[in-house]
């Protein structure tokens, strides 16, 4: 696969990675729409998906979580390419000086046969987790904003803005490339 992008936390120094992570996300698109999740608590939009577990490949994991967290079942799925994404490791909210948490992120263009309801685990039910259509632009707007709250300090408590520049570079190139 390649390299779409990578999204790096200002200042960080790459070579003292405390702990990696693997996660694929799908791309579902109908009528120059995306579909997302939105969090009620965090504000942000973000492509469905989430981390590889121990003895998955990556399209088990990309059909797991895209049947909890939006209810799709998979008709077929297309490797794009992947996001990497480096930030302060955060344990608890408490980020750890110095250490890097880096995060591979593999994309997938998903086509869905049918959908039924959603199997959202604790944390997705307690952020408010739910699928929305939307437009490529409405969600980067959004994200820009919070972005912005983040970054000045405003909201505490929620996953670093690295995430949602990262979810804006897919959105971007979903954009450039897919719509």
């Amino acid at each position: 696969m390649k390299l779409i992008g990578t999204i790096k936390e200002e200042n960080l120094k790459i070579e003292t990675i405390k702990k990696e992570r693997i996660s694929v996300r799908g791309i579902i698109l109908k009528d120059n729409k995306i579909l997302l999740t939105y969090s009620q608590m965090f504000h942000d939009y973000t492509t469905p998906g989430g981390g590889v577990e121990s003895g998955e490949v990556l399209e088990e994991t990309l059909k797991r979580e895209i049947k909890e967290e939006v209810g799709g079942f998979i008709k077929s799925a297309t490797a794009i390419g992947y996001i990497d994404e480096y930030r302060t490791f955060i344990d608890d909210f408490r980020p750890h000086a110095g250490s890097v948490f880096h995060q591979r992120n593999y994309y997938y263009l998903v086509e869905i046969d049918y959908f039924e309801n959603t199997h959202r685990n604790k944390d997705e039910i307690h952020y408010g987790m739910e699928a929305r259509w939307v437009y490529p632009d409405e969600a980067i707007n959004q994200n820009n904003s919070e972005i912005e709250r983040r970054s000045k300090g405003e909201v505490h408590l929620v996953h670093p803005y690295t995430t949602l520049k990262r979810e804006n570079t897919i959105l971007k190139y979903i954009k450039e490339h897919l719509l």
